[in-house]
């Protein structure tokens, strides 16, 4: 398998952008921020290069719904909002 340079990086984006809003949890948790690592986790799963990753994709499918339950019953934020909660 031949992966192109500008994949690999693309997940490891995702990651960091998964540990930031892990990180802003832990100091402020909220469902709203909850929720906006659910759809990370999700963003992970979809990434076309997950299946060469087996143990990190296991691993995000079995917190998914952890975080999904951590998030309550608030609505699913916007992709603009939960990138908003990056920055």
């Amino acid at each position: 398998i031949i992966m192109s340079e500008s994949a690999s990086p693309y997940l490891d984006e995702l990651q960091a952008d998964l540990i930031y809003l892990l990180n802003q949890y832990a100091n402020e948790p909220g469902a709203r921020l909850a929720d906006a690592i659910a759809a990370q986790i999700e963003r992970i799963l979809r990434h076309p290069l997950i299946d060469l990753f087996p143990e990190l994709q296991r691993r995000m499918a079995e917190c998914l719904n952890q975080w999904r339950c951590r998030a309550g019953f608030e609505p699913r934020l916007s992709a603009a909002s939960a990138m908003a909660a990056l920055n």
